[in-house]
This record gives C-alpha cells, sequence and structure tokens, in this order.
C-alpha cells in the first residue's frame, strides 16, 4: 500500500451563491493549494476583471495565494 494514493479529493469553485463553476477530483496525497490553482485560472478567461475576492480556509494560503497575486 505504501505509495498509492488512499483515496480522492474533490474541489469545487462556487460563487457566492453556492453556484457551481468548477469541479476537479483528484488523488487525496495532494496539496489543496495546488488542486486549486488550475482550476481558479481555467475560470479566470470568463470572469475576467469581475473577480474581487477569493475565499478558502488555511490550506489555500501558499502556492494557491501566490498564484492568485501574479
Amino acid at each position: 500500500m505504501r505509495g498509492r494514493p488512499c483515496g480522492r479529493k474533490r474541489t469545487f469553485v462556487v460563487d457566492m451563491q453556492g453556484r457551481l463553476w468548477m469541479a476537479d477530483v483528484d488523488t487525496a496525497n495532494r496539496a489543496d493549494g495546488t488542486l486549486a490553482v488550475p482550476l481558479v485560472l481555467g475560470i479566470l478567461w470568463r470572469v475576467g476583471e469581475r473577480l474581487e475576492k477569493v475565499f478558502g480556509d488555511q490550506a489555500y494560503n501558499g502556492v494557491f495565494a501566490a498564484e492568485l497575486a501574479q
């Protein structure tokens, strides 16, 4: 069992009303922040300048926050 992923992690991007914009299922052995980067970058072309805030918990402070700051 060592080295094999054990489970699935589901990542969702929703708006303030809870409407689903994007979803992804990946292996559970990856960090939340690195999984969310391609999802948000995938919707940036839709929202453009209208995107004002992004909410997330502590798991999204590292790689994810740095990518959005660029």
